[in-house]
């Protein structure tokens, strides 16, 4: 899948390109659709960071990631439960 980046938001949190592509290549990462159409992801990275990823699949078969951040403290007990 090719990505494309809201840079502003990954750079307003704090997450670079590599840790969110690191969160969405996590193969035990949650996955939800939202009622908008945009997926959610929970995912880690190599350096053990939880992120929350939100991005949308456009027509030409790129990912848009418009969001990223350190994920929530529910959303963390959530991964680690599965």
């Amino acid at each position: 899948m090719e990505l494309s980046f809201h840079l502003e938001n990954l750079a307003k949190h704090g997450v670079s390109i590599d840790e969110a592509e690191e969160a969405l290549a996590d193969r035990n990462g949650l996955i939800n659709k939202t009622k908008g159409g945009a997926f959610l992801v929970i995912g880690k990275t190599f350096s053990g960071r939880f992120l929350e990823i939100a991005y949308r699949q456009l027509p030409n078969k790129i990912a848009f990631v418009f969001h990223a951040m350190d994920a929530r403290e529910h959303q963390i007990k959530r991964y680690k439960q599965r």
